[in-house]
């Protein structure tokens, strides 16, 4: 997720590195990292014909049916979780 506000502050709203770097409370050259790591991700997907999936970062595991219904949204798709089955 952080190559994604990267992405989002420097390219869509313009920020200069600095004052986008402070926004996500990392140094200048660890920004300019992430942001080159994303623009490599998206030009790669829109150059390959790949599709560009984006999520959360939770690990394979951790998207089981729990973690639906405990944080009460599904973590794969950000959708809520259909509770309405357990009664």
């Amino acid at each position: 997720m952080e190559e994604v506000e990267a992405l989002r502050l420097a390219d869509l709203e313009g920020q200069y590195q600095e004052e986008a770097a402070r926004s996500m409370g990392v140094s200048r050259s660890t920004f300019s990292r992430i942001l080159v790591s994303g623009r490599r991700k998206v030009a790669d997907a829109l150059l390959s014909g790949k599709a560009i999936r984006i999520s959360k970062g939770l690990p394979r595991d951790e998207r089981a049916e729990s973690t639906c219904k405990t944080l009460k949204v599904c973590p794969v798709c950000d959708q809520p979780a259909d509770l309405e089955e357990e009664r």
